[in-house]
């Protein structure tokens, strides 16, 4: 991202303790970090199954 430009995010969904509706508001940095561990599993199982087929 561009120095200085920080988007941000809406967020709707259920909360899942009380099961009403519930929005937030997030970042690209909070979005990111939070997509950061699941990118890189299927980043090595993705490589590791390239290597297989090899």
């Amino acid at each position: 991202p561009e120095s200085g430009a920080r988007r941000r995010s809406i967020i709707k969904g259920r909360d899942l303790v009380c099961g009403v509706p519930h929005e937030i508001e997030v970042s690209e940095v909070e979005i990111v970090d939070a997509l950061g561990e699941p990118r890189s599993q299927i980043h090595g199982r993705c490589m590791a199954n390239r290597i297989q087929a090899q």
